[in-house]
């Protein structure tokens, strides 16, 4: 019988988490930083998925602890229901089975054609322990103003195939890379199973996985 083995993409913020022995039981599925070009004028929903990695459902609620906006720039998000500016705590919760996600939930930022930088910070709750889980988003429209980065997944691609049996591919979009960056595997316990480093100069990157067992993993 042929192996399966899932991946899914976790931000570098939550895996440096993982890294310093933390026990999450819920984590999150999505990009930290939005560059745009200068004078965005349109409304740019950016979901964000709190996968459940317990056995257990539970209850999970947001709130937006920081909402950091340039002038002209606005954000709201939508969990149970859609908050806006002036409404930081969800009123209810989601309830997210066992290896399921949430759907549908999103930040929406505005940027009304004015350039500069916007924070939002959202921070998730698992009622049954009190857990936090803290995620920042940027969102920067015009110009960069520091050499900082965050990869996003506009840069790379989904791992493929997906499940796989043998190796992945991920696609990367991301010029003058360092060869200090690499491909990182974790567990659902969050130990990091697979290092690889990445090949400059080549757009697609082969991870060798037909040597792990079959389940679910983070890159």
């Amino acid at each position: 019988m042929k192996k399966h083995i899932a991946f899914w993409i976790l931000a570098a913020s939550l895996l440096f988490g993982f890294v310093q022995g933390q026990t999450m039981k819920i984590a999150d599925i999505g990009q930290d930083t939005v560059r745009l070009p200068a004078n965005h004028n349109e409304f740019l929903e950016v979901p964000f998925r709190i996968i459940n990695l317990s056995n257990d459902t539970i209850q999970v609620t947001a709130a937006r602890t920081v909402n950091d906006t340039a002038s002209g720039h606005g954000t709201f998000f939508c969990w149970d229901i859609c908050y806006g500016f002036g409404t930081n705590e969800s009123i209810s919760f989601l309830e997210i089975a066992p290896g399921d996600t949430t759907i549908q939930t999103y930040i929406d930022f505005e940027a009304n054609g004015v350039n500069g930088v916007t924070t939002a910070v959202m921070e998730f709750t698992n009622l049954a322990n009190r857990e936090t889980l803290s995620r920042t988003y940027t969102f920067q429209v015009g110009e960069l103003t520091s050499n900082d980065r965050s990869f996003s997944t506009s840069e790379f691609s989904l791992p493929y195939p997906n499940p796989a049996s043998n190796q992945i591919f991920v696609d990367l979009q991301i010029p003058n890379l360092s060869p200090d960056n690499e491909l990182i595997l974790f567990n659902l316990q969050g130990l990091e199973v697979k290092k690889q480093g990445i090949e400059t100069g080549s757009m697609n990157q082969v991870l060798s996985v037909d040597d792990m067992e079959a389940g679910t993993y983070f890159l």
